[in-house]
């Protein structure tokens, strides 16, 4: 008896290798089609020099399906309007969807949020916020903008925001970011839009003689190690979960290639962890104490052994000690942070993977199934199943 073939989707992953954010994106999306054995995927770097020669190439004798790209005119570029047409795509972080099937954005509520709640638990009323008016980023930009403005509410004093003219000598807005910084009440925290962004306030705050972290901390956004690794002081920096919005891509992607009836899907994903260094870090006291807990508890949370007897003998300080500073400066206790960790990285991997939710939860630190299922319940009001089915736009 013959075997009914079965359909393969051919699916065209268009992103710039020379961009972190991009590489990000494209191993998520990677790695769902790892789990797809009817996917035949084929890749572009869009930042090749080469990128047109690649085009004819990759491209020759392959009619393609499905495509996920952060730039959704390489879709016109490549493909004649009427094969474009019927090709499903997915759009990720692009302002100009251009009718895309699927669109995945950043969550800058949540962004915004965490940025602000780090800054508060350091003790910061005043905070500030660089953006940039840059032709290429100045749209997201005005997005986290508006977003912090929000959030902070209506009454934050207009001097708190200041926006890099890109087009300018940097010189020239070394010089304007450092006046601001200047006249900023201290101490102040500054959320900036971008790790780029930070490094030059950075650079202005030597400027203007102003102290990193005593008078202002700095906190961007990427965690671009090669950025926030070298700068002096190192900076802390969100993470958005660029490989989630991938992975998502390509799930949502996959759908849509095996249904006949075309819709719009629209989805937001988080921030993946944000990593402190020494422009947040009070180094003194209770923030010395918390800043070396929460660094073990990033390591070594999601070990089923990692107790508070282990931060005890590590840092050789009691618990009850521990707790006071960590509570003082977080806000919540160890004993609170450690279950939290966990729950995160246990929506990350029912979210992004499709592994057996017993493998999940022994990665995540969990001793039983039970025992995940219960705390999992209590945080979120779903199951772990319902969660994986229908995550949260």
């Amino acid at each position: 008896m013959s075997r009914k073939s079965r359909r393969t989707y051919r699916v065209l992953l268009s992103f710039s290798h020379n961009n972190k954010a991009d590489r990000n994106r494209l191993s998520g999306a990677l790695r769902f089609a790892a789990l797809r054995p009817d996917w035949d995927v084929r890749i572009l770097d869009a930042a090749s020099s080469t990128f047109s020669s690649d085009c004819r190439r990759t491209l020759s004798n392959w009619p393609v399906d499905g495509f996920i790209s952060s730039e959704p005119s390489h879709l016109r570029n490549l493909f004649p309007p009427d094969q474009a047409e019927s090709i499903r795509t997915a759009v990720l972080d692009n302002r100009t969807e251009d009718g895309a099937d699927i669109s995945i954005r950043l969550n800058t509520r949540e962004l915004v949020d965490s940025a602000i709640a780090l800054l508060r638990r350091r003790g910061f009323d005043a905070i500030a916020f660089l953006g940039t008016s840059d032709p290429l980023e100045r749209a997201w930009s005005a997005d986290v903008e508006t977003t912090f403005r929000k959030a902070m509410g209506r009454g934050i004093p207009p001097d708190r925001i200041f926006r890099i003219a890109a087009r300018n000598p940097i010189s020239d807005e070394l010089v304007a970011v450092a006046d601001w910084v200047s006249r900023l009440p201290k101490p102040c925290g500054i959320f900036a839009y971008s790790d780029d962004l930070a490094r030059i306030l950075l650079d202005a705050c030597r400027l203007a003689k102003v102290n990193v972290p005593a008078q202002v901390a700095i906190l961007g956004v990427d965690d671009s190690p090669d950025i926030c690794e070298t700068s002096r002081p190192t900076l802390s920096s969100i993470l958005p979960d660029f490989e989630m919005s991938g992975f998502l891509a390509a799930k949502l992607l996959d759908g849509a290639l095996r249904s006949s009836v075309r819709k719009s899907h629209r989805r937001t994903y988080g921030i993946k962890c944000i990593t402190e260094r020494e422009s947040t870090q009070d180094q003194r006291g209770a923030g010395r104490i918390a800043s070396a807990v929460l660094a073990r508890i990033q390591k070594q949370a999601l070990n089923a052994d990692f107790r508070l007897g282990t931060l005890q003998r590590e840092l050789n300080v009691s618990v009850r000690l521990l707790e006071i500073h960590f509570k003082k400066v977080m806000g919540h206790s160890i004993r609170e942070e450690i279950p939290r960790r966990r729950l995160v990285a246990l929506k990350g991997l029912l979210s992004s993977t499709e592994l057996p939710v017993s493998t999940i939860v022994e990665r995540c630190g969990f001793r039983t199934v039970s025992a995940a299922h219960a705390a999992f319940s209590k945080a979120t009001g779903v199951s772990m199943t319902a969660w994986r089915h229908h995550p949260p736009a």
